[in-house]
């Protein structure tokens, strides 16, 4: 579905680039062009520009190719620009319209006028009402950081004022960052905390680092504020916490942190529910929080965790064989399964557990993708 639509986006960006190019020289050619008709070319012109980075640079469906590609979006192209591109094209949207205005032929048909006008302030209407809900947003302070391994970090936020919201284990939050006068683009996090005695108003974040924004993320000093938005998400369900069927995780390094969440809600009402955790990794040192995982399982013996680990091949990769040798084949008609990860563990398991016949209402999934 998101490739479909960002193939579809990247096509109407080069037929309009195409389109002010002829237009353009037609009308150069005709004669001399007014100042309102440069400004409107200009405008679609760099609208269609910033849509079609935005599309090439932010989506994984082109970037993720290669590493060339990813070292190339890192930087020439990252995020800071990209917010600052987008909101330059809020602007450009207000001179095409009035540009359009100003021309002598369109503001003739009256019911595309209305329609235009409608769309364009409702637009920056939704816009502004956006920016001041963002401004609204709790702040956070960052209360506690601890570097798990080279690339992963955790964080503990508390709110400045106020209670934490009321989240589900498994919830997930988008964190900006202060940036200047300006709020930066939320970035998506699942809480690795939940709802227990050890976090009463708090919430923990995992944070791999893998690009500038949450390098700079990790790098915060304990101290500093950022903003939370949310909770999101429903990763547990109300229909799930009630049943007594087994629990089976599916998950990468991206995706541990909402299986851990609820695994820490498991455990803090003293659960003696099945429960298995696939947990796929790139190497042994990337498995922290081995220690908890040790207390839990001496809470509750039914408890069993599996590490597959990228440069050994002992239990191989996510697939119906590695559940048939761990016997969770057995469970494909009685257990809730969580899935969560980036789309390369994520939907195999979604896969392989739809060609298994799992009940799509037991399947719970948190996928990382575009």
């Amino acid at each position: 579905m998101y490739q479909i639509q960002a193939l579809m986006s990247l096509i109407i960006s080069l037929s309009a680039i195409i389109h002010v190019g002829v237009q353009w020289k037609l009308r150069s050619v005709a004669d001399s062009l007014t100042v309102f008709s440069q400004v409107s070319y200009i405008a679609v012109l760099v609208l269609a520009i910033a849509v079609l980075l935005g599309l090439v640079f932010l989506s994984g469906l082109f970037m993720d190719v290669g590493p060339k590609l990813k070292s190339i979006q890192g930087r020439i192209y990252n995020r800071n620009i990209g917010e600052w591109l987008h909101r330059l094209s809020v602007l450009l949207i207000l001179l095409a319209y009035v540009a359009i205005l100003a021309s002598n032929t369109i503001p003739t048909n009256a019911v595309f006028i209305m329609f235009l006008s409608l769309f364009t302030f409702g637009f920056l209407m939704y816009y502004a009402y956006r920016q001041v809900k963002l401004y609204q947003t709790p702040k956070y302070k960052l209360v506690s950081k601890e570097s798990l391994s080279p690339t992963l970090s955790v964080i503990e936020v508390t709110p400045t004022t106020g209670e934490i919201p009321d989240y589900t284990a498994g919830d997930y939050f988008f964190i900006r960052l202060h940036d200047h006068k300006f709020i930066t683009e939320g970035h998506p996090f699942s809480a690795s905390s939940a709802r227990t005695k050890r976090y009463p108003n708090s919430i923990e974040f995992m944070i791999q680092a893998t690009d500038a924004w949450t390098e700079r993320l990790t790098a915060l000093p304990e101290g500093s504020e950022i903003v939370l938005e949310g909770p999101y998400g429903t990763f547990f369900p109300e229909t799930a916490q009630k049943s007594n069927l087994p629990y089976v995780f599916i998950c990468d390094e991206a995706g541990f942190a909402a299986c851990l969440s609820v695994l820490r809600f498991e455990h803090e009402r003293g659960s003696q529910r099945e429960m298995h955790l696939i947990w796929k990794v790139s190497h042994k040192k990337d498995t922290p929080l081995l220690s908890e995982l040790s207390e839990m399982k001496a809470q509750n013996p039914y408890l069993h965790y599996y590490r597959l680990v990228s440069d050994e091949t002992k239990l191989g990769a996510v697939s119906d064989e590695l559940m048939r040798k761990l016997q969770l084949n057995l469970l494909y008609d009685q257990a809730y399964f969580f899935v969560s990860g980036l789309p390369a563990v994520s939907l195999t398991a979604q896969h392989m557990l739809a060609y298994a016949q799992v009940k799509e209402e037991r399947i719970n999934c948190n996928t990382f993708d575009f």
